[in-house]
C-alpha cells in the first residue's frame, strides 16, 4: 500500500511541509512517479522505518542521578 504526502501528514498530525522535508533530507524514502518531481508515494514499509528511526533511544532511570547541590545561604538552628 502507498500513501500520499498529504496522508502521511494526517497519520503524523504534521504538515506536509515535515513530510516533504523528511524526504528531501533523505530520512523518509518515497517512490517518484512522472517527470520532475513528480507525484510522491510513501510505502508501508518505508512509514514504518522511518517512524522507528525518528524514536529516541530509551533511556534507563536507574542510571540518572541528580547533582547535589549544596544550600550554604540557609542555616537549619
Amino acid at each position: 500500500m502507498y500513501w500520499t504526502v498529504e496522508e502521511i501528514a494526517k497519520r503524523l498530525r504534521c504538515s506536509k511541509s515535515f513530510v516533504y522535508d523528511a524526504i528531501r533530507d533523505g530520512r523518509l524514502r518515497c517512490a517518484r512517479l512522472g517527470k520532475g518531481q513528480g507525484l510522491k508515494r510513501i510505502s508501508e514499509e518505508d512509514f514504518l522505518t522511518f517512524l522507528a528511526e525518528a524514536r529516541s533511544p530509551a533511556v534507563e532511570t536507574e542510571k540518572r542521578v541528580m547533582p547535589q547541590t549544596k544550600l550554604t545561604h540557609l542555616s537549619l538552628s
